[in-house]
């Protein structure tokens, strides 16, 4: 998706699906659920032109959230997202974004 082609994460995502954040009032966060395919993925689609255009190194490491897949954000060397995807007959129904920085301090030495 990084490439603009978002056709990939239509692919994965249920119809019904939702994305949540968490971001306790400590970090920048959607403060509603976005549900529904073509909402959530407008709102990647935005996340990701805002990652392109920024001078912010990130990475991400591929990681078990709470038993389901999913993956820890890093910018400037640093975890700033966790993501736990959970799925439904192969495709991802919710997308759960932690960005709250109190609760990702024990990821500190990723």
């Amino acid at each position: 998706m990084i490439d603009g082609d978002s056709s990939s994460l239509l692919r994965l995502l249920a119809n019904d699906a939702v994305h949540y954040t968490d971001g306790g009032g400590k970090a920048q966060a959607v403060p509603y659920p976005v549900v529904g395919i073509a909402n959530v993925v407008q709102f990647y689609e935005v996340l990701i032109r805002w990652f392109r255009d920024t001078d912010m190194s990130y990475s991400y490491q591929i990681a078990q959230v709470n038993g389901n897949p999913g993956l820890v954000l890093m910018i400037e060397g640093k975890p700033a997202y966790v993501y736990a995807f959970e799925a439904e007959n192969h495709k991802i129904r919710s997308i759960y974004t932690v960005a709250n920085p109190e609760k990702l301090q024990h990821l500190a030495n990723l």
